[in-house]
């Protein structure tokens, strides 16, 4: 306006339609306070998504993410997240929604997506030993923790339906077995996506596929039904470990998605 000509932006800016908010904790801050100030971040969050609700009756948001000790918004620039999809975007959203439960949030100490558990070297020097899909986290020292491998199953192509049984049990299940996830721990969880639904199906065919493979898993007790909860059908099967005679409980629960 200096030189007497009004403004002119040939393509206007426009609103984005990603919502961040950051914050950094003074060193050393325990545990339990960043979960508190991640609460209130997402408590915010909710706040806002049913003021827009209320106020336009159209849901804007798509999804909520939290994140503790990474910069997403930094690493990823200014644009959308994109959206995934399968196994880790259920995953991510069940993680997130058990979060947000107060009850849940008293009950343990955490839980956490893509929980990634270490063991040391005969050098003492500490190694990863991959990443579990979720976890829930039942000491301070993150030791002591629930392990849950997710897997898809009933998986619907164009020739046909493939029940993926045979990779929940060998890329899922003998993790526990080998000491990979739940290493001295008497217990471990897979979850199982059906993705069509089928869960009575489903439940067969993984059932069947660990007795088949039962020398692999080190099978020593056939799966027994367990009691259900919800919509999830729910059996466990018990595997030895090494030559010492452990043994590790595992708990199948399959859900219709």
């Amino acid at each position: 306006m200096l030189s007497g000509r009004p403004g002119f932006r040939f393509v206007p800016a426009l609103e984005a339609d990603v919502i961040s908010a950051s914050m950094t904790m003074p060193q050393g801050s325990p545990v339990e306070t960043t979960g508190e100030a991640v609460a209130r971040l997402e408590a915010g969050a909710s706040r806002l998504r049913q003021h827009l609700l209320a106020e336009t009756g159209r849901d804007h948001f798509v999804h909520v993410l939290a994140v503790v000790g990474d910069q997403p918004m930094a690493a990823r620039g200014s644009g959308p997240i994109t959206p995934v999809v399968g196994v880790a975007s259920s995953t991510e959203n069940l993680v997130n929604l058990l979060l947000s439960d107060p009850e849940t949030r008293r009950g343990f100490h955490w839980i956490e997506y893509q929980y990634e558990p270490f063991d040391y070297t005969p050098e003492g020097t500490a190694r990863s030993k991959g990443s579990v899909d979720m976890a829930i986290i039942l000491d301070q020292d993150r030791d002591t923790y629930l392990a849950y491998e997710c897997k898809r199953l009933n998986e619907l192509r164009d020739d046909g339906r493939r029940s993926l049984a045979g990779r929940y049990v060998t890329d899922g299940l003998s993790r526990f077995v080998e000491g990979q996830y739940s290493d001295n721990l008497p217990v471990g969880c897979m979850l199982g996506y059906v993705l069509d639904g089928d869960v009575q199906y489903a439940a067969a065919r993984v059932r069947a596929a660990i007795v088949e493979r039962g020398q692999e898993v080190a099978l020593d007790m056939m799966p027994r039904d367990d009691i259900a909860i919800g919509v999830a059908t729910r059996f466990y099967s018990r595997h030895l470990r090494g030559s010492k005679g452990a043994v590790i409980e595992v708990r199948h629960a399959l859900l219709p998605m």
